[in-house]
């Protein structure tokens, strides 16, 4: 993937806490801002719209941990962390192909 072998490569499960006023907040800001979800929402009609949105509404209040006043809900995820080993005379910068 990239142009050379990495020297070092670490790996650890991380957690993020999204925090939105409500899970309507949460589905109104992924909707407005997060690419991949705003292209989801802009291919439905609007009954699709409409069912996609009761969904993740449903899924988030599920996860919640925050009560009936919050939306706190916990995502788990791996941090890659790539040191690269460059050849003589180069430097460290990563170039995708």
């Amino acid at each position: 993937m990239f142009d050379v072998a990495p020297a070092e490569m670490h790996f650890r499960r991380r957690h993020f806490h999204f925090r939105y006023r409500s899970a309507a907040h949460w589905v109104q800001v992924f909707r407005d801002f997060h690419g991949p979800t705003h292209r989801v929402f802009a291919a439905l009609d609007a009954p699709g719209q409409m069912a996609l949105e009761r969904d993740i509404t449903a899924l988030l209040e599920a996860c919640n941990t925050a009560g009936a006043h919050s939306l706190v809900v916990s995502a788990e995820y791996l941090e890659a962390v790539i040191t690269p080993s460059a050849p003589i005379g180069t430097s460290h910068t990563l170039h995708p192909h």
